[in-house]
């Protein structure tokens, strides 16, 4: 094999491995965020050891952090009672639902629009966004389109896209996936999510949550600069290919 086409072979490999693993980061943090744990997402942590695979643990601080916080809590021997995961559930209701005033609102549209409500213009630019990229959240119908959940599960659909095109060798159709996730960051989750993040770690009853919060950070923070080396990456191979494209043409029309 041509010195040449095993380093383009290995340069695709680490993408495709660097959004899976993304994959991966999104959807664990879409969970936490969408619904009260169960016992058996707590027993699945604890078995499969799922966080040592969570992306960037070792390159950014509030990653490391958020996963040892949520470590630490897990080895606590009742972690799986009936009376902890109740719990649980009740500190994820006092965040994020109420009654009363909520501590750390899981929509866009309070933290951004003039109102402070939801169902704002907000609500309405992310569901755009969704039905623009043909990419509908599971859990649509059940909460307004612009919960924490269905955003990050937003971006997690749109890198098993990319995942797929990447495998297929559709490289452009992968550029432009990458696109859409800086788009979308930009647009909408940079804006108001680590404010979301910081409530969460403030108001947290429970350590769970202020592990996984501090894991948001560090994910919105990293997945910045991964998307655009990744964008790099693909702009180097896209004009690779042009060339060599260009070169066998050329070539074939002399002949």
């Amino acid at each position: 094999m041509p010195k040449q086409t095993k380093e383009k072979l290995v340069a695709k490999r680490k993408l495709i491995d660097l959004v899976d693993r993304r994959l991966f980061a999104y959807s664990f943090l879409k969970r936490v965020f969408i619904e009260e744990p169960t016992k058996e997402f707590l027993e699945l942590l604890i078995s499969e050891n799922l966080l040592e695979i969570f992306i960037a643990k070792e390159e950014n601080k509030q990653i490391e952090q958020g996963i040892e916080t949520i470590y630490l809590y897990l080895k606590n021997p009742d972690v799986l009672s009936d009376e902890n995961i109740t719990d649980l559930g009740a500190d994820y209701v006092n965040l994020f639902i109420g009654p009363g005033m909520v501590i750390a609102s899981p929509y866009e549209s309070v933290y951004l629009s003039e109102k402070r409500l939801v169902f704002q213009t907000e609500t309405i630019e992310v569901r755009r966004a969704y039905f623009k990229q043909k990419l509908v959240p599971e859990k649509l119908q059940a909460e307004p389109d612009d919960h924490i959940a269905l955003e990050l599960d937003f971006m997690g659909r749109l890198c098993e896209q990319i995942g797929k095109d990447l495998r297929a060798n559709r490289l452009t159709a992968a550029r432009k996936g990458l696109n859409t996730q800086k788009k979308f960051m930009k647009e909408h989750l940079m804006l108001w999510a680590l404010d979301f993040s910081d409530k969460t770690q403030k108001g947290a009853r429970d350590d769970f949550y202020v592990g996984a919060a501090k894991m948001l950070t560090g994910l919105l923070t990293v997945d910045q600069d991964m998307i655009k080396e990744s964008l790099r990456q693909l702009k180097l191979r896209i004009d690779q290919d042009k060339k060599k494209n260009k070169k066998q043409k050329l070539e074939s029309v002399k002949n």
